[in-house]
């Protein structure tokens, strides 16, 4: 059985130890923070890539979450500054995620109208007739 002097003092080396680790990766640090001040449903859409130099780089999914984390980037550069002094940030710089290549057409845009589809048909014949109509009147011109 432990004392009570020893489990503070393994308290106290764990404490420093997560202390150090934030100080080794200051971007598991800021995503803490980051997850705070951004709220959930744009959070999870947002992805932390890296911080060099002062500057935190982070990746969005869509360009609508773009277009929100750019509006609330002075807001948060200032926020994190606070939370995080020690970190130095110096900006916020935001992109959107390049989307795998191989994603199909019919994942994006719904299936073209079958050609054997009646409606089709029927405006196909129309147009047909229209066109041979106006190549008529054009040959009886010439």
């Amino acid at each position: 059985m432990k004392t009570i002097l020893e489990l503070l003092q393994s308290l106290a080396i764990t404490k420093t130890a997560a202390q150090h680790h934030d100080q080794l990766d200051p971007l598991h640090s800021l995503e803490a923070a980051f997850n705070t001040l951004v709220k959930e449903p744009l959070a999870t859409h947002c992805q932390l890539t890296s911080f060099k130099r002062g500057v935190l780089t982070v990746s969005v999914d869509t360009p609508s979450c773009y277009t929100q984390l750019y509006f609330m980037l002075p807001e948060l550069e200032d926020k994190l500054r606070a939370l995080q002094p020690q970190l130095a940030l110096t900006r916020i710089k935001c992109s959107v995620a390049r989307q795998k290549r191989g994603r199909q057409l019919q994942d994006i845009a719904p299936p073209a109208p079958h050609l054997d589809h009646p409606a089709t048909r029927t405006r196909s014949s129309a147009n047909a007739k229209l066109w041979q109509d106006l190549l008529q009147r054009l040959k009886a011109k010439i």
